[in-house]
């Protein structure tokens, strides 16, 4: 009857080694046990699911998470996005990343240097060069407010 108690810091520390190594469906499994013992998505286990989903090129998984994420009001962020953002771009599904980006801005989470080349990228895979030019100035107000504060 030695009964094992999991944590927060047990399924993050799991789930992280999980997102280094591209493991996505023990991650997921993780996720889904961690659900059963009704312990809180946090956003250290979402940005390691999402690593893994990236590193697995999972990009369904990905979209779905943030969807998950967006409707349990979970604290869905900029680094998280751009994990899932990264996830769609690798396989060039730049539908999916004007998605997400259109998603964030929604949300008001905000869309960095890294979350704008990667939407710039995908209009140029789109061939929707009109939107690529309005995002290419946001990425230049973005590197102002970074350099001149």
């Amino acid at each position: 009857q030695n009964r094992v108690e999991f944590d927060l810091v047990s399924f993050n520390s799991a789930i992280s080694a999980c997102g280094k190594t591209g493991e996505w469906e023990k991650a997921l499994q993780l996720l889904n046990l961690m659900a059963k013992t009704r312990l809180q998505l946090h956003t250290i286990t979402s940005g390691s699911v999402m690593s893994a989903f990236e590193r697995g090129g999972e990009w369904r998984k990905a979209m779905q998470l943030c969807d998950v994420m967006l409707r349990s009001r979970a604290e869905l962020n900029t680094i998280i996005c751009n994990s899932a953002i990264s996830a769609c771009d690798a396989i060039g599904e730049w539908k999916s990343v004007l998605l997400l980006c259109s998603l964030m801005t929604q949300s008001r989470i905000e869309l960095d240097t890294t979350t704008l080349s990667a939407a710039i990228g995908a209009c140029e895979e789109g061939s929707n060069f009109q939107k690529a030019g309005q995002l290419v100035n946001a990425l230049e107000c973005a590197m102002s407010a970074l350099l001149f504060g």
